[in-house]
Parts: structure tokens; sequence; C-alpha cells
């Protein structure tokens, strides 16, 4: 991080939200949980060291908010999961302050298989690891290419600073 790092607003009161993402056989959202902290800020080690890591973690599941609301972030999930092109299982973390929803960051394995969201919504952890292996062996992946590239702009960029900048 000598590079620099991100930065972001606190936003206090703001409720932290996640959903689950699959996309085979075809793309599937879990139920959408609430996160429950002890304090101020939902830190590291509440995240992933109390309760026996995050799936022991303190949660709202399903989350206890308007309909209005889970339509939003279930909106908001397909649209990230078909611009972005996931594939597999990713977590989907939102934060949700006043009116205002923001997504957050996706964590793909090994950051979070996110098994417990697939069991609360009826999909247990062997037929989402088999759904998985199947997508690997069967499935077709985005199909990005590079045709047409030259490797001109990479050249000129000279360093990974310079890409960045």
């Amino acid at each position: 991080y000598t590079a620099g790092g991100v930065i972001e607003p606190f936003l206090d009161g703001a409720d932290d939200l996640n959903i689950s993402i699959r996309t085979w056989p075809e793309l599937e959202l879990s139920p959408i949980e609430r996160p429950l902290r002890g304090g101020a800020l939902y830190d590291y080690k509440e995240k992933y060291l109390s309760g026996g890591g995050l799936e022991g973690s303190r949660r709202e599941l399903p989350a206890d908010i308007p309909e209005e609301l889970s339509e939003r972030i279930r909106d908001l999930a397909a649209t990230v999961a078909r611009l972005t092109g996931v594939r597999g299982v990713s977590r989907l973390d939102f934060h949700h302050h006043g009116d205002d929803l923001y997504v957050n960051e996706i964590n793909n394995p090994p950051g979070s298989l996110s098994h417990y969201l697939w069991s609360a919504g009826g999909v247990t952890t062997p037929q989402l690891v088999r759904d998985l292996l199947d997508e690997a062996d069967r499935g077709k992946g985005p199909g990005w290419t590079a045709v047409g590239a030259d490797g001109m702009a990479l050249r000129d960029a000279g360093s990974i600073a310079a890409k960045l900048g």
C-alpha cells in the first residue's frame, strides 16, 4: 500500500447488507443478510474471528429490511453480475445509509464461498459445490478476447504506476 489506498467516508449508522450471486446453472441470488455488529464499526475481529469466523458471526438472515430495499439490492446484484461477467459464487456487499445504497465490494472464493447464505435459501453446501464443479467442467466463460489489441498501450505505459496513473 505504499502507492496509496482507498478511503471512503464513515457513514454513521449505515448498515452492511450482503447477498450472494451464483451463475450456474443460471443467475441466482441468495437471501440477503444483515451482519450484526457490537459497535460503530463492523471490524475485522468481529467479522472474521468471533463466533468461529465469517459463518459464525452474528447476523440477521434473512435481513429484516423493507421489500423495496430488498428489490433494490437484488436488482443491483443482478446488474453487477451481468456487467462484470462474474462466474461461480460471489458475495456482494452493500452499505445502506438513509435512502442511499452503495455497492461496497465483491468477494469471490476463497474470500467467500458464502455457503451459509445459500443454505438459508435451501441450497445445500454439497449442491453448491457440485454446481460449481459442473460450471467449471461444462460452463463457458465470458469470452473475453484480446483480438485486435496490439499491446501498444502497455508498451508505452512502461510501469505499473504509469498504467494506473
